[in-house]
């Protein structure tokens, strides 16, 4: 485009009539002057009709609206738009490979893989709005991690984290020692609706390396798991939830860890149907390492707990070589129908106000073979000890020291199951109700059957056991 033509060479640049009658010119134009208004002149169509042109039109003297229509094609986008932010000119802004995820993507952790280990894929997450699921998947082979941490991401819903499904011992994470001596599992804190599945974890409780736990679901935390696809072994305890957290996973299998094989705590919520936890012997003791806990303690394997306003549901689970199978305390509710503890110190208890619920089921279609709780071969099968509650009709404990105590202000309720061959079948002390109808026929090989011996009449420090 042409530079501004000057203005015409008057005084004031101004054009002016000359008058005839008195003798004043008026103002002369040049021959420069007007070309240079031709030449500017067409350099302004040539330069309009190019904007016309490019939008697609030809030059139509019949209309008005040509160099608004191209106008509009370019603030709108046409053909010729620029496909990235530099093509517009931002440097300032963020792009959507950086901020987003809009299409399913996956992330590989292996030997030679985009990722080395799970947190590096987890943490690639952090910041990025996640539209679409994201499948972290993990090729089968030893990992080692002295702890993985995975947290932090709003979207983690949109997370699965996976290792072997089908076959979970293929994809092992072992967890080693730190500078401290101490390893500490797979964490989550703050990460909602994420599914682990297909790992087997192992860790272990020795003075050289202290596994925490094998995986720990914290600060209100939702996570998930495939069927039978966990194995949490080795460490100091199996699994962990707290703090208003919540997982969910059918046939999780806890091997030989130290203390509790599940912890739900601090209000969380636990579905783990089917739970197999195997200790190593009921009297087994591993000792603390000092430098974690100066009273030079040792612990026993214990089975799964649920405690402080927790809910924990279980139905068909078995525990074998433990404790303590399945316990509830300070105002927790498990429930755990159909349950089975073997070869363990208590088989089920309930504790300060708790409630353990374990009911039996006579044959119905869904359950043609019917179901009982069961405590087999236990010091004593079930227990219910300050003001805990234990609703277990139908339960069975069989050969067991003592088959079913209500001790301190508990509650119990076995109506319909039995004791054999225990050395006391039913008994309650210390103001605690026991109701024990229909079991006094199938309860057999008990020196003792029931104490007190009468039934309805106060006893033992002012207990009272109903049966019949």
């Amino acid at each position: 485009m042409k530079d501004v033509i000057k203005p015409v060479p008057t005084p004031d640049t101004l054009f002016h009539d000359g008058n005839p009658s008195s003798g004043e010119l008026g103002t002369i134009v040049g021959a420069d002057w007007l070309n240079n208004v031709q030449s500017a002149v067409i350099a302004s169509q040539e330069e309009l009709l190019t904007v016309v042109k490019s939008s697609g039109q030809n030059a139509d003297p019949a209309r008005k609206d040509q160099l608004l229509q191209a106008v509009k094609q370019i603030a709108w986008g046409g053909p010729s738009k620029p496909t990235t932010l530099a093509g517009y000119g931002i440097t300032d802004a963020m792009k959507t490979d950086d901020w987003g995820i809009n299409g399913y993507k996956e992330l590989q952790v292996g030997p030679g893989r985009e990722f080395a280990d799970i947190a590096s894929a987890w943490n690639s997450l952090n910041g990025k709005t996640l539209k679409t699921d994201v499948l972290i998947k993990v090729d089968d082979g030893q990992y080692t991690s002295t702890g993985i941490g995975l947290g932090n991401q709003p979207f983690a819903s949109r997370i699965r984290i996976r290792g072997n499904i089908a076959n979970p011992s293929a994809c092992q994470i072992r967890f080693i020692a730190d500078a401290n001596k101490v390893s500490h599992g797979v964490v989550f804190s703050n990460a909602r609706g994420v599914e682990f599945s297909g790992f087997h974890l192992i860790g272990e409780a020795t003075e050289n390396n202290w596994t925490h736990r094998c995986l720990h679901i914290g600060e209100g935390s939702w996570v998930w798991g495939a069927e039978s696809s966990l194995i949490l072994e080795g460490a100091s305890s199996g699994l962990q939830v707290e703090q208003n957290s919540r997982f969910s996973n059918s046939k999780l299998r806890v091997n030989k860890v130290k203390e509790w094989g599940a912890a739900v705590g601090g209000g969380s919520h636990c579905e783990l149907h089917n739970l197999n936890i195997v200790g190593e012997g009921k009297n087994y003791l591993t000792k603390v390492p000092l430098r974690l806990d100066i009273n030079d303690r040792s612990t026993n394997p214990q089975g799964i707990i649920c405690a402080d306003t927790s809910r924990a549901w279980v139905t068909e689970g078995r525990i074998t070589g433990v404790r303590t199978g399945f316990a509830s305390a300070r105002n927790a509710y498990l429930w755990c129908d159909g349950s089975v503890v073997e070869q363990s110190g208590v088989g089920f208890e309930a504790h300060s106000g708790a409630v353990t619920w374990n009911h039996g089921s006579g044959p119905v279609p869904s359950l043609p073979q019917g179901r009982r709780g069961k405590a087999l071969n236990c010091d004593t099968g079930f227990q219910a000890v300050w003001a805990g509650v234990i609703y277990a009709p139908m339960a069975i404990a069989e050969n067991c020291n003592n088959g079913f105590r209500a001790l301190c202000g508990t509650t119990m309720v076995i109506n319909g199951g039995w004791a054999k061959n225990c050395q006391v079948g039913f008994e309650t002390y210390s103001t605690s109700y026991l109701e024990a109808y229909d079991t006094k026929a199938a309860s057999t090989g008990c020196p003792t059957v029931y104490s007190p011996a009468t039934s309805g009449v106060a006893g033992n420090a002012n207990s009272v056991l109903s049966f019949s």
